[in-house]
């Protein structure tokens, strides 16, 4: 006979993370997806170091102000939408991004991009 499990059992099992306060609800999708979601300091203002591991891809959005990439370090591919070149960036060159399409950043090595406001 199969053993038998009582609903208080069942209720007191955790199978999910706590639930986010109510006045965050952006706090489980961060909870989530780690690091991967940045934080609104890095939204709106300021700049943000992204280490990308070779081959690693990630994609931004420009705000109302632009958006600049910076290569630290390692060589990394930036094109955006709607331009029809490709910019091959090395340790020291920045991409500016004045309209509002897509930035694709691919690192062709491993390295680090400084995302700031244009």
């Amino acid at each position: 006979m199969p053993p038998t499990l009582d609903r208080a059992s069942l209720l007191a099992t955790p199978l999910a993370p706590p639930h986010p306060a109510p006045h965050r609800p952006w706090a489980g999708l961060r909870w989530l997806f780690g690091t991967l979601l940045p934080g609104r300091a890095a939204r709106g203002r300021g700049t943000q170091l992204i280490p990308l591991a070779q081959d690693a891809v990630i994609s931004l959005r420009p705000g109302r102000g632009g958006l600049v990439l910076s290569c630290r370090s390692g060589l990394i591919l930036v094109t955006q939408a709607g331009d029809l070149r490709d910019h091959v960036l090395e340790p020291g060159q920045a991409f500016r991004a004045h309209r509002r399409g897509l930035v694709v950043a691919w690192a062709l090595r491993t390295g680090v991009v400084e995302r700031g406001q244009g």
